[in-house]
């Protein structure tokens, strides 16, 4: 699809489109001169990174660090009316280092979203939506811009300061200034600065946590556009915000959040799911399932054995395990979610810690086989997706087994 801009043709980038109203010389240094008209565009898929690194404070002592990290590859799904919607499972989860090593992480929070993001950046999403945190940030004008030019427009924060799940929407009023084409370590980058205020008290929104009395702080920030490749969008948000609640205790949290924009081209499934067919015969892997999922490509491991009650694994799984691990070496797959199911006995709370266990359990064994810590997310879902009856003991044995999912990235 193309789009006309100011007597110029352009293909419409992947997400991101940068019309460059005045041609650039050979140099491609921005003068006064050159304008730049900066919009959101349609994807085929959307890879969002967001990693903080803050610094928390209670009731003026030093409290710790917290180091959390979300991601989502979200599938294009239509263009209209001057909005793409974008679709797909949102994960958030604390990054993990180990003696400086990055480990597997479990995950905290596993959201499908749907996002509907206006050419100027603007988001429409179902108001009870947790994911992602910042929103309609940035927003571009709908003009031209040369360097100097500054804008304002609304965005929206959710936040949850206690890590307690009680979280507040926060509607914020964000002042943006183009600085013009920088050379950055990685080549040549538009950049746009942009700082805006945290306020809040009680009333101001449906999504609030009763506790919380009012919130103050600020945010600067700076926004980076690759020249040559307009599709990755890199910001770095450095903050300083206040919590005050009823009872009287505070918060303070400083340091920084990074956050990536980057247009990805996804795992192919046709051929991913094609290979480990194959694989599976030719390795004589029983009792593992290819699933076709929407959350992605994903391999059932039935009828795992461990001891009962327990996420000790039973010595008689090594060699299932490592032709798993040979198969999911030969795919080269960059990003896995392992999740446990157990069958639905006994409590919630403890299926959920059981089903947990178990998937670190699977990971473990395939990282002392070789591969990197650091590309597993797990989380356990207990006894919430069966796939039989649990009032047969054929039933709960099916229900009981691990999931890799083969993710986007």
């Amino acid at each position: 699809m193309y789009k006309q801009f100011s007597g110029f043709l352009h293909r419409r980038n992947p997400f991101f489109i940068l019309s460059i109203i005045v041609l650039l010389n050979a140099a491609s240094f921005v003068t006064a001169e050159e304008a730049v008209q900066f919009m959101f565009g349609s994807s085929s898929k959307l890879k969002i990174t967001e990693r903080s690194n803050v610094s928390v404070y209670e009731n003026g002592a030093f409290k710790g660090l917290t180091y959390n990290e979300s991601r989502a590859v979200l599938d294009y799904m239509w263009y209209e009316n001057g909005y793409s919607q974008y679709s797909g499972n949102y994960y958030v989860y604390e990054a993990s280092k180990k003696d400086t090593r990055l480990i597997a992480n479990p995950v905290d929070l596993n959201e499908f979203c749907d996002i509907e993001i206006s050419d100027r950046g603007v988001y429409r999403m179902p108001e009870d939506s947790l994911v992602p945190v910042l929103r309609s940030f940035p927003v571009f004008p709908d003009k031209e811009l040369i360097p100097g030019d500054k804008w304002r427009d609304y965005g929206e924060r959710i936040v949850d300061p206690d890590n307690n799940g009680k979280y507040t929407r926060v509607k914020f009023y964000c002042e943006y200034r183009y600085d013009g084409l920088q050379d950055g370590r990685t080549g040549l980058k538009h950049v746009i600065t942009a700082q805006y205020a945290m306020r809040y008290k009680p009333g101001d929104t449906a999504m609030a946590d009763p506790d919380l009395k009012q919130i103050s702080g600020r945010h600067v920030v700076n926004i980076y556009i690759d020249e040559e490749d307009r599709s990755s969008i890199f910001i770095r948000d450095k903050l300083d915000e206040q919590y005050i609640y009823i009872n009287g205790r505070t918060l303070k949290h400083t340091g920084f959040i990074l956050t990536w924009y980057n247009d990805v081209l996804g795992i192919d499934r046709t051929l991913v799911a094609e290979d480990t067919k194959k694989s599976i015969e030719q390795k004589q892997i029983v009792d593992v399932e290819l699933i076709d999922k929407t959350e992605g490509l994903t391999l059932s491991i039935k009828k795992l054995h461990f001891v009962p009650d327990s996420a000790e694994l039973l010595f008689e799984e090594n060699g299932r395990i490592r032709s798993i691990y040979e198969m999911l070496k030969e795919l080269d797959v960059k990003k896995i979610l392992v999740v446990g199911h157990t069958a639905d006995v006994g409590t919630k709370e403890s299926q959920y810690s059981l089903s947990r266990l178990r998937a670190l359990t699977v990971i473990d064994k395939l990282t002392e086989l070789g591969m990197a810590p650091s590309i597993f997310l797990y989380e356990g879902r207990g006894g919430d997706e069966p796939l039989a009856d649990n009032s047969t003991d054929e039933g709960r044995a099916e229900n009981r087994r691990v999931e890799l999912i083969l993710l986007d990235d």
